[in-house]
């Protein structure tokens, strides 16, 4: 998906407070050859030891030193998320969510089904009136399995909230490093 640094740039972009100037200029590097822009991003912040080692301006739910309260959304970090796919949409871009992910360490890949899928329902609730979102219920899906974070019924689970909360936008993308996909299938609605 275009040049080896991209994606490490617009994962840093959508969690970035203030406006930054590099974005258009990766453009050319996210088209994917069929005449769709689409950037893949994830909604919580991502901790890796190759380029995405540094904390988040802030954080998707009140913390309180270490500890998320997990009842309770950071408005304004929501606020900035929403900013960042309205950027995307008035630049004819889709806007690929990226759900959940295994690169965490401040404890969100393991926040336990009801506040999953609360999280799940008010993120749905805030972006599905944009027309540019896709949804991916989690990047390499399979290391949170590994991890025991998630199983293959809570990635069937997510599937099934994004059909009942969002029936009109594309649903359907998971993605995997080495297992089969999930049962759930997901498309778009026709209609």
């Amino acid at each position: 998906m275009g040049e080896p640094d991209a994606d490490r740039r617009v994962s840093k972009w959508e969690n970035h407070h203030d406006e930054l100037q590099v974005f258009p200029s990766c453009l050319p590097g996210f088209y994917d050859g069929d005449g769709v822009y689409k950037v893949r991003f994830c909604f919580f912040p991502k901790s890796c030891r190759y380029g995405n080692d540094t904390e988040p301006w802030s954080y998707p739910f009140v913390r309180s030193g270490d500890q998320n309260d997990l009842s309770r959304p950071n408005y304004e970090f929501f606020r900035n998320f929403d900013r960042r796919v309205r950027q995307l949409r008035d630049m004819g871009i889709q806007a690929d969510v990226i759900l959940f992910h295994p690169y965490d360490k401040w404890g969100y890949a393991k926040m336990g089904r009801e506040n999953d899928d609360r999280y799940l329902r008010y993120l749905i609730a805030r972006l599905s009136a944009y027309r540019n979102v896709w949804w991916s219920m989690a990047n390499e899906y399979d290391l949170m399995i590994k991890k025991e974070e998630k199983t293959l019924a809570d990635f069937d689970r997510f599937f099934q909230i994004c059909r009942d909360e969002d029936p009109i936008s594309d649903c359907g993308a998971i993605t995997t490093g080495t297992t089969p996909r999930p049962t759930s299938t997901i498309t778009r609605n026709p209609g």
